[in-house]
């Protein structure tokens, strides 16, 4: 995948398919096919106000044409042909796949919008604000967290999470995801009832140096009122095992806990996250 400011974001694939059949000269023949195939998509907003990935060009390439008879058995005139009629039949064989592969995408990308439980408390749902911002190294996607309680009651002071501005470089295939401190005030109200202390506005928003040193002891000596932010990122692919029946998935990610906005660093938090699917 590669991002195309304004808006765009182009796939390259290159395919390779081999059709046999019987020759007309007796026994079997194949021809296969090797073409490069690139799709020009950009993201949008459709009638129901959900994300929706849209091919807006689609270009297939013949790479090469091959047959398992002798080169004297097909004149030049012949392949000639072959390859002419290919390109002209290929686009329509082809693109219609790139539109399978964008409604699968689209389709995975709901699943993160889906309202997620949180204990028997309430719900989290992430929602968009304003459309994703293509760059050359990067796609920023601005999340806006929606936090109910166990009646649909919209929790109200969720703060949008901030841009992109200030965060640390990201090496290449590196998601990076914003989310403002302040859920966590949201979070915690919901569970107010449940913990023998006051839950107030300002117990976790705006984390600073001195409220991290207060949670975890030996953190290095630094600016008590600088605020800090959390960066989390995956230490490697996340892995899946399947048995009996059940899918076990593992997730190594680290938080890195930084001063904000200079990331001056003041503790890492290796995290395991095994979660498992029947």
């Amino acid at each position: 995948m590669v991002l195309r400011p304004p808006g765009d974001m182009i796939m390259v694939a290159i395919t390779q398919i081999t059709i046999a059949g019987k020759s007309f000269i007796g026994g079997t023949m194949e021809i296969t096919v090797r073409s490069n195939m690139t799709t020009v998509s950009c993201i949008e907003y459709d009638a129901n106000n959900e994300l929706k990935l849209k091919v807006k060009q689609c270009i297939v390439t013949l790479i090469s044409c091959k047959t398992n008879l002798p080169s004297s058995m097909l004149p030049k005139i012949v392949n000639k042909f072959l390859n002419s009629t290919l390109q002209k039949v290929l686009p329509g064989m082809m693109c219609p796949a790139a539109e399978k592969v964008v409604l699968h995408m689209e389709e995975k990308m709901k699943k993160a919008f889906e309202q997620c439980p949180i204990g028997e408390r309430g719900t989290m749902q992430y929602t968009m604000n304003g459309l994703p911002v293509i760059r050359e190294d990067a796609l920023d996607m601005k999340f806006k967290p929606v936090v109910r309680d166990s009646d649909g009651n919209e929790i109200e002071k969720v703060c949008e999470a901030p841009g992109a501005e200030g965060s640390s470089p990201r090496a290449d295939g590196i998601t990076q995801v914003i989310i403002p401190t302040s859920v966590l005030n949201t979070v915690l109200k919901l569970f107010k009832n449940d913990m023998d202390c006051d839950a107030t506005d300002d117990s976790v928003s705006d984390i600073t140096v001195g409220k991290m040193k207060e949670m975890i002891p030996g953190l290095p000596d630094m600016d008590p009122s600088k605020k800090v932010k959390l960066e989390i990122r995956s230490v490697e692919p996340a892995k899946v095992r399947i048995e009996d029946g059940k899918s076990i998935m593992a997730v190594h990610s680290t938080i890195e806990v930084k001063t904000d906005p200079d990331n001056g660093p003041v503790c890492t938090i290796d995290m395991d996250l095994n979660e498992l699917s029947r």
